[in-house]
């Protein structure tokens, strides 16, 4: 981990010897950088577990990836350490989806995003077992590169003008992430949404209260959430709106969401309020927005392919 430009000195976390924040001789760490494969192999062979860390090496502020795999040596990497060692973490590091072509013999893959300075010292907490893992994924992981909704040229990178700057055809118009996926039926690797934690989740006794709404009205989207694994954990519980048939929209839409710390074997009840202006959709004709009237489905689920409940509201 970098020190950061205002002097201050990060704490190490995994990448000390000792692993820190905990005592010095309670878990030893050994480092080493993945480019070898024979050095892994040799490493993750006598440990009890190896921690395998892999970013994505392009992609910042005003440049694009060209790809969404990771370096081939990082692949190898993981690889390498699976062939010795089966009790391997891989910990993810991209601000936006990456391929994982070993994620089926993986016990399991942390995605910490760009976690900034204190990564080290919130993942040694979170693989230990000090903080349950409760965050959910904001983009859909693609299982190939294929099966994203930049199918042409002419979307990216665009077509080439005299002026030598390129136009974008945004073809796909509101299918983009998760949208695409339902819509084309295409499974992706990882959904949006999707995030497992130490504990599990049930969601029951959903309900709508009013069940029909008109202009400036809102309605309340009700359920018994429990914990019912051994650990504390929280769960992000979200609702996405099924619009009509007809009205040109995508399979469903995510219209609001709610996080809620839970002790093991303990419910509450959650309550995600949805406004008239949620089921709003551009009408071109009059050139403004309009409720389609007819039967909404309202689902709820821990992602948008993990859905719990299914519910109907009246638009009008």
């Amino acid at each position: 981990l970098k020190p950061d430009t205002s002097g201050r000195t990060p704490h190490p976390g995994l990448t000390s010897g000792t692993c820190a924040p905990y005592p010095p001789g309670t878990v030893t760490v050994t480092y080493n950088d993945g480019q070898d494969v024979s050095t892994v192999e040799a490493l993750a062979s006598s440990a009890d577990v190896v921690v395998a860390v892999v970013a994505v090496a392009q992609g910042c502020e005003g440049t694009d990836r060209t790809n969404m795999s990771l370096p081939d040596w990082q692949d190898a990497m993981v690889a390498g350490a699976l062939r010795a060692n089966k009790r391997t973490v891989v910990v993810t590091r991209c601000a936006g989806g990456c391929l994982m072509p070993w994620s089926g013999d993986v016990p399991s893959i942390l995605q910490t995003a760009l976690a900034g300075q204190e990564a080290g010292n919130a993942l040694a907490r979170i693989l230990f077992g000090d903080v349950n893992p409760s965050g959910k994924l904001v983009v859909s992981f693609p299982a190939s590169e294929d099966d994203t909704w930049i199918q042409t040229l002419e979307q990216y990178p665009g077509t080439a003008m005299p002026d030598g700057t390129n136009i974008a055809s945004y073809s796909e118009e509101l299918l983009v992430g998760y949208r695409w996926y339902d819509a084309m039926s295409i499974s992706p690797a990882w959904p949006f949404g999707h995030g497992l934690s130490y504990t599990t989740f049930a969601y029951t006794n959903g309900s709508v209260t009013p069940s029909s709404i008109g202009v400036n009205e809102s309605c309340a989207v009700s359920f018994t959430l429990q914990n019912t694994g051994a650990f504390s954990g929280a769960e992000v519980a979200q609702l996405y709106v099924q619009f009509p048939v007809g009205t040109g929209e995508p399979p469903q839409s995510l219209k609001g969401f709610v996080k809620l710390p839970l002790a093991p074997s303990a419910s509450t009840v959650a309550s995600i309020n949805l406004a008239y202006a949620d089921l709003q959709i551009w009408d071109s004709d009059s050139a403004t927005y309009k409720v389609v009237e007819g039967t909404y489905a309202l689902v709820v689920g821990s992602s948008s392919r993990d859905i719990r409940l299914k519910l109907a509201l009246n638009g009008n």
